[in-house]
C-alpha cells in the first residue's frame, strides 16, 4: 500500500501517522542527489541486484553502512548499526514493493547536492505520483507542478522529519498524495 520511495528519512513519519509497515526500502537511509536521480531512473533494475557494503564509499568514510547497488548508486544507511541490519531490511522491504511503479509515491528534495539541473530530470520520471520539496525562491518551479515550495532557514529544506512536518504546516495534503489526488 502506497510504498514511498523518498531520498531521505521523510517517510518515516508517513508510515507512522498513517499506522503502517515500512513497506519501502528507502527508511532509515538517505542518498546523495545524484545518486538518487540514478536509482530512480534505473528503479526497477537496481532494486533487484544484490547490495553489497563499500569499505571505502566514494564519499568517504562514514560512522554507518554505505552500500551500493551495481556499483552504481550508492546508499547512506544512516539509522542502521550494521551492514547485517541494512541487508536484511533492505531486502525484507524491496520484497514489499507492489509490482507496479504506479503504486509507488516518489519523493525528493533540494538537499544533499541537489541542483536546478536535477528538476528537468526529475519530471522526465516515469512515476505518476511524485512531489519535490525545494526551498521557497531556490529555483523557478513554477513549470514542475510536482514542485512544493517551503520555507526554511537553511539553503535547503529541513531534515526529512522536520520537512514532513513543515510540509503539512504549509498546506501539502499528505493523505491526498498518498491516495493519488
Amino acid at each position: 500500500m502506497w510504498p514511498i520511495i523518498s531520498n531521505n528519512c521523510w517517510a518515516e513519519p508517513v508510515y507512522k501517522q498513517f499506522q503502517r509497515a515500512y513497506n519501502t526500502p528507502t527508511i532509515g537511509l538517505w542518498f546523495y542527489a545524484d545518486d538518487y536521480i540514478s536509482f530512480l531512473q534505473n528503479f526497477r533494475e537496481l532494486v533487484g541486484k544484490p547490495l553489497h557494503f563499500l569499505e571505502n564509499p566514494r564519499s568517504g568514510r562514514k560512522p554507518y553502512p554505505v552500500g551500493t547497488l551495481s556499483d552504481a548508486v550508492d546508499i547512506q544507511f544512516l539509522h542502521f548499526k550494521s551492514e547485517d541490519e541494512a541487508r536484511e531490511k533492505w531486502s525484507r522491504r524491496t520484497a514489499r514493493l507492489p509490482a507496479s511503479d504506479d503504486d509507488l509515491r516518489i519523493r525528493i528534495c533540494d538537499r544533499d547536492g541537489f541542483e536546478e539541473r536535477h528538476l528537468p530530470i526529475f519530471d522526465a520520471l516515469p512515476f505518476r505520483h511524485k512531489v519535490a520539496f525545494v526551498k521557497r525562491g531556490r529555483f523557478d518551479v513554477a513549470r514542475y507542478p510536482w514542485a512544493i515550495e517551503m520555507d526554511s532557514d537553511e539553503p535547503f529544506v529541513t531534515s526529512g522529519v522536520v520537512a514532513y512536518h513543515n510540509a503539512i504546516n504549509d498546506g501539502f495534503d499528505v493523505g491526498a498524495w498518498l491516495a493519488g489526488h
